[in-house]
């Protein structure tokens, strides 16, 4: 449970406490200001872990991705030389 202090973290904490605010207050029958500052807190907080754990997610599947197309180019570029050494090779048919 780390929060992200970047701007997309901070942006995503604001917007959260917005909405967790504004659902607090509706929410609350007495203690408006209670319950919109509790929700502001949480969604706030809420939110910004929320939006770490998303972009930790996406950097862990962008290097999937690379370590997958790594694997795959050494694995077929042999392949694809090897190929190209038949057809240079091969007699012409007329």
């Amino acid at each position: 449970m780390a929060l992200d202090s970047s701007t997309l973290g901070l942006g995503a904490g604001l917007a959260g406490a917005l909405l967790g605010g504004y659902i607090g207050r509706e929410t609350s029958d007495r203690h408006q200001n209670r319950g919109a500052a509790l929700g502001a807190i949480l969604g706030g907080i809420g939110a910004n872990i929320l939006e770490n754990r998303v972009r930790i997610y996406r950097d862990e599947m962008k290097e999937e991705q690379r370590e997958a197309k790594e694997k795959w180019d050494a694995k077929h570029k042999e392949t694809r030389k090897e190929r190209r050494g038949r057809r240079m090779e091969s007699p012409q048919r007329w």
